[in-house]
């Protein structure tokens, strides 16, 4: 994504940040109570999970780039904009639950890693472990407990079922990505990397989309369009996310005016992770050479590397205007929250 887009975005959300304070209020105090039987101690750690800078227990309500529990404001927005008479409760406790499941992912990814965030830091990796197992727990707690609030029972199901379909895809996309530490670059091309970042990001954001659709009672066609929304907007968020961590993982490497060196919190390229940059970038590398090996992907010539970047910025603008596409089609046959809208940066 060009810087000028992705700062005019940021501006977008932070002008519009109190269109949503009321929903994450209503998000948080639900939240809360979902965690409340927690016994003290393990109720500490998923507190401390839950305040990281974009979850919505975050004591800023907005990050530069989105708003705090985007992820579960997603979930709601959809319920809602389904069903306006919706009962809230029920909505909030579904929109939890995905609170809830994308914060577990997250430590467990962190883990996995062995990224060194500041929850890793503070609680260590074995606490962080358990922690998301609780985490992951609750989100289907929630959703078990939406019979209890009133919501048939098939349909309960039905969520429980595209929960556990979700998870299997978005582990197995992780797995890949594990695993592409060991397999050389030049064995990957780009429609594979992007079914990693489908399969990663892609799933857990059309999940957020089906989840709401399902509790505001859609079927048919308006469930298809959010789930293709929430794919394509996945899709772009995590390109976005995979090109700005590669930038900002060679800056960090650049020496300083005293000599030191800034270490990144995430170092997938020197772990040797082919993120869909890195591919792109190798891309334009072998073109400048005729016979490279593996081991040399450290050697990636800057240019080679910024061309990879700027594809992947190129790519994730074409899967949002995809989800632009389909908000389109939702638009025409009822109108879209402004709130909803802001959220997927479409305001």
């Amino acid at each position: 994504m060009k810087i000028e887009e992705r700062r005019r975005r940021e501006s977008s959300i932070r002008e519009s940040s109190s269109l949503f304070s009321i929903h994450q209020q209503v998000l948080s105090e639900r939240l809360l109570a979902l965690i409340a039987p927690l016994p003290t101690e393990l109720r500490a750690d998923v507190m401390r999970a839950l305040k990281e800078p974009g979850k919505l227990l975050a004591e800023q309500k907005h990050s530069p780039a989105l708003p705090a529990g985007a992820w579960s404001l997603l979930t709601f927005l959809v319920a809602e904009h389904m069903a306006p008479q919706l009962d809230m409760v029920q909505a909030a406790t579904t929109a939890v639950a995905i609170e809830c499941y994308v914060c577990a992912l997250d430590l467990f990814d962190d883990v996995e890693d062995g990224d060194q965030t500041p929850v890793i830091e503070d609680i260590g990796a074995a606490r962080a472990n358990n922690t998301a197992t609780v985490l992951f727990t609750l989100a289907f707690r929630a959703l078990r407990s939406l019979s209890e609030q009133g919501l048939p029972l098939e349909r309960v199901c039905e969520m429980l079922q595209t929960l556990e379909d979700a998870t299997l895809k978005a582990t197995a996309g992780q797995h890949r990505d594990l695993l592409s530490e060991h397999r050389p670059v030049q064995s990957y091309t780009q429609t594979e990397g992007e079914e990693i970042a489908a399969q990663k990001a892609g799933s857990l954001m059309q999940l957020a989309c089906i989840l709401g659709a399902l509790c505001g009672e859609s079927n048919g066609e308006q469930l298809e369009l959010f789930a293709a929304l929430g794919l394509a907007f996945g899709i772009a968020q995590q390109l976005d996310n995979d090109a700005h961590d590669l930038q900002n993982e060679l800056s960090a490497l650049q020496p300083l005016t005293d000599g030191s060196v800034v270490s990144a919190k995430k170092m997938d390229f020197a772990r040797g992770k082919k993120t869909l940059p890195v591919i792109l970038a190798w891309q334009v590398f072998s073109q400048e050479r005729t016979s490279v090996s593996d081991s040399e992907k450290q050697g990636l010539s800057e240019q080679a590397l910024e061309s990879g970047i700027l594809a992947t910025w190129g790519l994730s603008l074409y899967y949002r205007e995809r989800a632009g596409d389909c908000l389109r089609k939702i638009e025409a046959q009822y109108p879209v929250s402004l709130a909803l809208r802001s959220l997927l940066g479409f305001g």
